[in-house]
């Protein structure tokens, strides 16, 4: 962006909305009817938009550092962004295709489990990653090892999401 102060205003912007988000998660988790399943599908919805108005603000702050998007720098600050919106659209088709079976709340016990599971680790994600571009607001490139390490939870955080998947399709029960 041209304007740093009015990309860090939007940046904030963002993160406020971010914040009120998973904020409104923890509210409507554990509840099971169909109207709060609704606004747990639009939570998550909200928290995938507000990534991907992150992800193009920070490749016009690449574009805009000199930085080439198909650099290894732009791949290790991208990457993240990418994965941890795919882990979260994922969701909200889990979410999505068994709304019924959620929502008449025939689901084993341990879908609350991986759901908590799921969301604090997107939580750490989202802090590690607001956390990194914060620190050193002049480059937008997130370091090697906080690549690796969001790598890591990203990959624990998709097993948790399949876990959840293999949990709504075979352990439904009728009571």
């Amino acid at each position: 962006m041209a304007d740093p102060v009015l990309s860090s205003n939007i940046g904030y912007f963002l993160l406020a909305i971010l914040i009120a988000t998973i904020i409104s998660i923890f509210v409507t988790m554990s509840m099971s009817s169909k109207k709060s399943l609704e606004s747990l599908i639009a939570e998550y919805s909200v928290m995938a938009g507000v990534l991907l108005l992150m992800t193009a603000m920070i490749i016009m702050n690449l574009r805009s550092s000199g930085i080439s998007l198909f650099s290894f720098e732009s791949f290790i600050t991208l990457f993240p962004f990418v994965w941890l919106l795919f882990i979260i659209a994922y969701f909200i088709s889990l979410l999505t295709i068994y709304f019924d079976r959620i929502a008449g709340d025939k689901v084993s016990s341990y879908y609350n489990t991986f759901s908590g599971l799921l969301i604090s680790l997107v939580i750490v994600q989202i802090l590690m990653l607001v956390n990194s571009l914060i620190k050193s607001p002049g480059t937008p490139v997130i370091g090697k090892k906080t690549f690796s390490i969001m790598m890591l939870l990203g990959t624990i955080n998709f097993i948790v999401v399949i876990t959840l998947g293999i949990i709504l399709k075979f352990y439904a029960t009728d009571c």
